[in-house]
């Protein structure tokens, strides 16, 4: 295809005169047509967000790295003016797993549930969500549901995990190696033996939180009339979002729709299916509300994808 004669129409957006770009893009620096509603402070962010009935949640998560869950109380919580509900992992008990890596011969399962069943894994892992009127009311709410955690030993190093007797992340594995590749291109113990000199060095990168501006969010509505679930998500990935939804709460593809708005920044962070997703989408179907959550900034370092 010849693009040197296609005509593009830019800037037309709010009021700006549309310029008629005659001698094509190909090859050129093309100017951004997505900015002026930004500058002007006119973008739609998830925080921007209103839905008639909506409500918000909060979650309650694990200050422990690893900890087996002896109980929760929510009893307080609901007791809260304002406050919707609470569910726990035995509420969803008929949801899905999230997606970790595949299982064949070489990668072994490691089931994640959308929230804590028994056991903790980490800092920061969801053990319940409260839905209320307000997010002020939903996160006093969240301090009131009490658990009751066994701490366990933790695993902090990666080589102290492999090392015989480290404390396990998932006892079924016996091991805390997940999955194991060795890939070789070419000859390299001949490619050793001739260099004229062979360098050995051990690299250590350091952990890395991503912190876009804007933190995760998800805005999710049911419409119990036609079956259709609409999320308004911060992803990277809509279509992967929209799949894994419909997979892990039983709806059909069809029956889930994901619209990304805006977006303040993620490099990396937002391609990812998170508990959150799973667990807002299940409460605005349960209660049939809208349902909102935004993550915090603590939040934010605590439970989202690292680098």
């Amino acid at each position: 295809m010849d693009m040197s004669a296609t005509s593009v129409v830019v800037g037309e957006r709010r009021g700006v005169k549309p310029q008629l770009e005659k001698e094509g893009f190909v090859g050129k620096p093309l100017k951004r047509i997505e900015d002026l509603k930004l500058v002007r402070g006119l973008g739609g962010f998830i925080g921007d967000l209103r839905v008639d009935g909506m409500v918000y949640a909060a979650f309650v998560r694990s200050p422990h790295a690893h900890a087996r869950i002896v109980g929760v109380d929510s009893s307080e919580a609901l007791k809260l003016d304002g406050v919707i509900g609470v569910l726990t992992a035995k509420d969803l008990e008929g949801v899905g797993n999230l997606p970790t890596v595949d299982e064949d011969a070489e990668k072994k399962p490691t089931p994640r549930r959308p929230l804590a069943v028994d056991v903790t894994r980490y800092v920061g892992e969801a053990v319940a969500v409260v839905l209320a009127r307000d997010r002020y009311t939903a996160e006093d709410a969240a301090e009131l549901v009490r658990v009751d955690y066994e701490p366990l030993e933790a695993v902090v190093d990666v080589e102290e995990a492999l090392k015989p007797g480290s404390p396990l992340v998932h006892d079924h594995l016996k091991s805390n190696v997940c999955y194991h590749s060795v890939n070789t291109v070419g000859d390299v113990e001949d490619a050793f033996a001739k260099a004229d000199h062979v360098v050995s060095l051990r690299l250590v990168n350091q952990r890395l939180a991503p912190a876009p501006l804007e933190t995760r969010g998800i805005l999710a509505s049911y419409d119990r009339g036609n079956g259709e679930l609409k999320v308004w998500a911060t992803t990277q990935d809509p279509h992967g979002l929209r799949d894994t939804l419909a997979s892990i709460l039983g709806l059909p593809q069809s029956g889930v729709r994901v619209i990304a708005p805006d977006m303040g920044g993620a490099f990396g962070s937002k391609i990812s299916v998170y508990p959150e997703d799973v667990v807002v989408s299940y409460a605005a179907i349960r209660f049939n509300r809208p349902v909102k959550w935004v993550e915090t900034r603590r939040e934010n370092i605590v439970t989202t994808t690292h680098g």
